[in-house]
């Protein structure tokens, strides 16, 4: 296992709420690692995808509050929202697990 190594200065921030919002998190759409932080109180639904994305809170993959992951993305943006309150999604492209 090689540990994550992000790349410096291109980490997206996703003010997450309520309603969906996205971020382009990559040009091109072949698959990537990318670390995941919830920076917020609550829990995150996120869903890769492309331009059009959007997330719901019934389907989509939970980050829990304060949690950090590593996944493999293959899409260029990522929709994220809440179920109640608001957090911030920091999504940091690199290499590694």
């Amino acid at each position: 296992m090689i540990p994550f190594r992000g790349s410096p200065g291109e980490t997206v921030n996703i003010s997450v709420t309520t309603s969906s919002a996205r971020a382009q998190v990559s040009a091109f759409a072949t698959p990537g690692e990318y670390r995941i932080v919830n920076d917020g109180t609550v829990a995150v639904f996120f869903r890769e995808g492309d331009s059009g994305v959007i997330a719901t809170t019934t389907a989509d993959m939970r980050i829990p509050a304060g949690a950090i992951e590593v996944l493999t993305f293959g899409s260029t943006y990522v929709a994220a929202i809440t179920a109640s309150g608001t957090a911030t999604l920091a999504i940091t492209p690199g290499d590694g697990q």
